[in-house]
């Protein structure tokens, strides 16, 4: 299992990258929150 950092706003869902600052969403002005997602490493 790897572990990602995304930050996200749970009100409408957007997504931003990691490197651009906290602060209200773009979208909605709502709260970014960062979240840990898990994702199992591909096999190649």
């Amino acid at each position: 299992m790897v572990e990602t950092l995304k930050k996200i706003c749970p009100d409408c869902k957007a997504k931003y990258p990691m490197e651009m600052e906290v602060g209200p969403c773009h979208e909605c002005g709502g709260e970014i929150i960062v979240e840990t997602v898990k994702t199992k490493k591909s096999k190649n």
